[in-house]
């Protein structure tokens, strides 16, 4: 009670305080003020965040308090007064800056969102009880076999001892573009569009109706907050209809719990079970197909919103009365921005929604297979992130069609940004999904898109919901992965290569093995995030660290198992270790186990994955922890007309054994046999074991660990062949024990720790130095990482202090220091080149490591002319993004573009080497290099001084010229004559082996040396530990107490 008494005290002394300082003025919001198109657009959306904590997170608190239900309501009802009480008294002050208000939180999150010029920001920032002011980040939706596949309609009929469940008092939230109430999916006439006006309910029958029972529109229909859009218009008009314009949260809500739609356009009626026939309906059940719809809309007619958070805020209290319990059950999100930032406020909001007990659903996105491109609010630690896979049916070998799951092409890859945590968390259908189509009556439409995914799982969640109403959003979440198919592949033979967590996360949700499972596993220390997640660690020498995984037993009785860890991903020289102990957790009971992650740079080594020679290398370890019941038991039924057998087998996985009897049920056949091990689709995985037939008899087989995935989802074959090999008695190895796992994720990589020798290089007669390199290198050999540590060397430009984007307020975090130049080098071969091929490269250094380089964007403006205006803008990108920087890609290239012309064209890789030449390294850096071929800037004859200034920007904040975080001061370099000559005619690049006893021989130039005073040598270790990765070596120069002028002269 101590904390609730601290907090009553600081509202019964902050709120009187607060309204005195703002002259007890108190407002009500209004309707936002008529604007012309061009004001608007040089306005941008901030939350402004205050001290209290949101209602949710206080609810939270009292809960653990052990307060009572009534006490803790009415203590949640004051405390949203309160905070409802101090934004109304700051409204006035915000206003009057300028601003225009959005709208408020203070259930999910304690701030107002507001319309602002970046330049009058700080005119509230200073007010009282303000906490910080952070950008928000705009959100874009992420663009009927697939039910049945899940296992949908085993629940629907009854499965493991439960009563049917079809999402029956289930409340799912469609957070989206809205629902086409009218639609006979959702039970609606299928008529009535040109009589309904979509800012007024009730004109026409429709909504509330009996599947959408609810809703609202934050938009209104001429809403879009993307101000690249000629649509632009990022006010808010909100009405009471969310009738769908858009068309996307339509199709997602028909997958998540539609009733389906018959072949002569009726809402299909049931039944909901095993003989639902699929075939015969127009549109198929949605997965859950008895559940209510929340249409929550917060997209306009077309375009992007910034207003997410306001509908996770109503989906947690749709009475708005401060008493979560009327909150929603499950909120779908098919909607993000990619290179998701762990403090976008949408990604807290969903956290704290999850935390009062909503499962929150949202889609990876459609970025594809680009490292850290995982969107938000899908990279939220309690947000289940749902990747998309192609689903279908596949006849391979002689045996009965398989399930087949790939992933998609486009779904977004992990780990997330920031941490390297392990996204997306599981995967689902979401290739060719044919939903409802909006406006249509009873059209259907195919979309694909992770956002077609994440319905799926939404629906998935509401019928688990229903069969477990008492577990916490996290205990759902652990169990709808702990479940998942592994399998999901690269072909359709199940022995085909399979894709690795970070793009698929636990696998493909299957609702049957989920509702098998007696226990949940999970990350002890992260619950909500359920799969153990090592980061990036940097390894000079070795690396460990260890992780419990928890068990939580939800059944009546013990559960016991033994764990194995199957890797996908697998790194030489890293291990993953498990205890070989039973671990045991009693009844409602938990128990822990300690999992290690070890790595040893001497043995470290490339990952077995081969991927596009113009992708840089990201080695990972990861695959996934095996569970297995203690009692677990396969069975298999051998047919044959006269000698029927039974086969009934045990696994042992700390020696990775499948030991096995075969009893014959009527006559042994004579002589010998050999027994084999097959995959259900008839491939062979090489195990053998000769036997002599008798009644009954024992053997072993080793498995490899990538099969024991096939074993624990029932999908290896015992095939004896008789002596003659004529005939042959085979069957399906199964068990209804349900084996779970939890996805294991590192990315660990060995660095190295050099340095130049001396931090100052002396220049005398003659005007070469040399400067040795020591300290601790990687070598391709000895230690055999495969990776050589590699330098680049530059004549340094700048040296820029740690400074805050400008139109960052000054309360605000600033988070973007991964942006925020530090150091700019200049390197060419221009004096030794021909004009053809000769170079200048650009190097870059950041204050603060990014977890790709889509993460940022630095330009380098170019004046070739002397006009003081760019001629050229050189800038990072990839092969996929260099023409549109909506598109993203791990192709990385150094681009220019002509600013009169707007042509763009590639120059270099990124670095200046392909990766299958050098790994430089991009991932987790603070130091990129930016190529560009000199003959491209078209110099004018004789020219060789251009004039250039660096600008960075960050993805999260902004890429528009306001968005700007940090710019270097013009500067001039004269390629003929740089002050510092580093690069060599042998060498290309300006690059070479970072070990120690290499030897750098700068060759100084008396006049640029002169009028470049404070020049130096700057050093980008692309191999250290990012904190050691630049380096700058100090010149000097002892000039003869006798100069002679033309010494200086050109």
């Amino acid at each position: 009670m101590h904390r609730r008494i601290l907090l009553s005290l600081f509202i019964a002394v902050a709120l009187p305080m607060l309204l005195a300082l703002l002259h007890g003025q108190s407002i009500a919001e209004g309707p936002p003020r008529a604007s012309s198109e061009a004001d608007l657009r040089s306005l941008r959306a901030y939350m402004i965040e205050l001290e209290m904590p949101p209602a949710a997170i206080y609810s939270i608190q009292l809960q653990q308090d052990r307060v009572s239900v009534a006490a803790a309501v009415a203590a949640t009802q004051a405390h949203i007064a309160t905070i409802d009480h101090m934004q109304r008294a700051l409204l006035q002050a915000v206003e009057a800056s300028g601003a225009r208000t959005l709208y408020r939180l203070q259930r999910v999150y304690n701030g107002m969102a507001v319309l602002a010029a970046p330049e009058r920001v700080a005119l509230f920032e200073g007010l009282p009880g303000v906490k910080a002011v952070h950008p928000i980040v705009s959100k874009q939706p992420a663009l009927t076999s697939s039910v049945p596949f899940l296992g949908a309609s085993a629940l629907w009929r009854g499965f493991a001892g439960f009563l049917p469940a079809r999402g029956e008092g289930v409340r799912i939230a469609i957070i989206d573009t809205g629902i086409d109430y009218l639609h006979v999916d959702f039970g609606g006439p299928g008529t009535g569009y040109a009589q309904n006006d979509p800012t007024v309910v009730g004109d026409i029958p429709g909504f509330p109706g009996i599947k959408v029972v609810g809703g609202f529109d934050f938009a209104g229909d001429a809403y879009n907050a993307d101000p690249r859009s000629s649509s632009y218009n990022p006010i808010p008009m909100p009405d009471a209809d969310p009738m769908d314009c858009y068309g996307h949260g339509t199709h997602v809500a028909g997958i998540a719990a539609g009733f389906g739609v018959t072949r002569d356009s009726q809402t299909y009626a049931g039944p909901w079970d095993d003989s639902t026939h699929f075939a015969n309906l127009r549109i198929g059940p949605g997965v859950a197909p008895l559940a209510q719809l929340y249409a929550l809309k917060v997209f306009g007619c077309t375009g992007s919103s910034d207003i997410v958070d306001l509908a996770i805020e109503w989906a947690v209290d749709p009475d708005g009365n401060g008493d979560f319990s009327d909150r929603v059950d499950i909120i779908n999100l098919s909607l993000g921005s990619p290179l998701g930032a762990l403090y976008d406020t949408t990604a807290v909001a969903a956290n704290n929604a999850a935390a009062l007990g909503v499962v929150v659903v949202a889609s990876a996105g459609n970025s594809g297979d680009v490292r850290f491109a995982l969107g938000s609010p899908s990279n939220g630690d309690h947000v289940l992130s749902v990747a998309a896979t192609q689903h279908g049916l596949v006849e391979v070998g002689h045996g009965p069609p398989q399930p087949f799951d790939r992933v998609t092409g486009f779904s977004s890859r992990g780990p997330r940004t920031g941490d390297a945590a392990l996204k997306p968390d599981i995967a689902a259908p979401g290739a060719g999904i044919i939903s409802a189509a909006s406006q249509s009556g009873a059209g259907a439409v195919n979309l694909s898109g992770t956002s077609m995914a994440a319905p799926h799982v939404a629906g998935a969640m509401a019928l688990l919901r229903q069969i477990h109403p008492d577990w916490s959003s996290t205990e759902l979440k652990a169990l709808a992965m702990n479940t998942a198919l592994p399998l999901v592949r690269s072909g359709a033979a199940l022995t085909s290569t399979l894709n690795a967590p970070s793009l698929i996360g636990a696998g493909r949700i299957d609702l049957t093995a989920a509702a098998r499972a007696p226990a949940i596993a999970y990350a002890a220390d992260a619950p909500g995030r359920v799969s153990l997640s090592f980061g990036m660690p940097e390894v000079l020498d070795s690396y460990q660290a260890s992780q419990r995984l928890r068990v939580a037993n939800q059944s009546n009785l013990p559960v016991a198992y033994q764990l194995s860890y199957v890797p996908l991903t697998d790194m030489p020289g890293v291990t993953v270790t498990v205890p070989i102990s039973t671990v045991t957790a009693p009844v409602a009971g938990l128990a822990d186990a300690v999992v290690t992650l070890f790595a040893d740079a001497t043995h470290m080594e490339r990952a077995a994955s081969t991927p596009d020679s113009t992708w840089p290398r990201f080695d990972e370890e990861s695959g996934y922890l095996l569970l297995w019941p203690a009692e677990a038991t396969w069975r298999a039924a051998l047919s044959h007309a006269v000698h029927p057998a039974e086969v009934a087998a045990a696994y042992r996985p700390a020696e990775r054994m499948l030991e096995f009897t075969v009893t014959f049920t009527a006559s042994v056949p004579n002589g010998s046999g050999i027994l084999h091990l097959r995959t259900v689709d008839g491939s062979s995985l090489g195990y053998t074991a000769p036997l002599s037939l008798t009644t009954a008899f024992t053997g072993v087989l080793p498995l490899a660990p990538l099969h024991e995935l096939l074993l624990a989802k029932n999908k290896l074959s015992i095939e004896l062949r008789l002596d003659d090999g004529a005939e042959v008695l085979e069957g399906t190895l199964s068990t209804e024990a349900s084996i779970l796992h939890v996805p294991v994720h590192a990315a660990p990589r060995p660095v190295s720790a050099m340095r130049s020798a001396s931090s100052l290089l002396a220049f005398s007669e003659p005007l070469t130095a040399t400067l040795f390199l020591t300290g601790q290198a990687l070598y391709a050999s000895a230690p055999s990482t495969a990776v050589a540590s590699q330098v680049s060397v530059f004549q340094l430009e700048v040296q820029s202090p740690n400074s805050r984007p400008e139109r960052l307020p000054d309360l605000a975090l600033d988070l973007y220091d991964n942006a925020d130049i530090s150091h700019v080098g200049v390197a060419t071969d221009f004096p030794t080149a021909t004009n053809d091929e000769a170079l200048i490269f650009f190097g870059i250094a950041a204050h603060a490591p990014w977890s790709t380089p889509n993460q940022v964007r630095f330009d380098v403006l170019i004046d070739v002319d002397g006009d003081g205006a760019a001629d050229f803008r050189l800038f990072n990108s990839s092969i996929e993004g260099y023409t549109s920087e909506r598109f993203l890609g791990d192709s990385f290239v150094s681009a220019l573009e002509n600013l009169r012309t707007r042509q763009r064209t590639i120059q270099k890789p990124l670095n200046g080497a392909p990766p299958s030449a050098a790994d430089l390294r991009p991932f987790a850096s603070r130091v990129m290099v930016l190529p560009v071929r000199v003959a491209d800037l078209a110099l004018p004859p004789g020219q060789t001084v251009i004039s250039y200034t660096v600008e960075s920007y960050h993805r999260s904040f902004g890429d528009q010229p306001e968005d700007i975080i940090d710019r270097t001061p013009s500067r001039r370099f004269d390629l003929a004559r740089p002050a510092l000559h580093v690069m060599k005619e042998e060498r290309q690049v300006p690059f070479l082996d970072d070990r120690p006893g290499a030897a750098l021989t700068p060759t100084l130039d008396l006049y640029s040396y002169a009028v470049h005073p404070g020049t130096g040598i700057l050093l980008f270790h692309h191999h250290n530990g990012v904190e050691g990765q630049v380096e700058v070596v100090e010149v000097n120069y002892s000039w003869p107490a006798t100069l002679h002028l033309p010494l200086l002269m050109r």
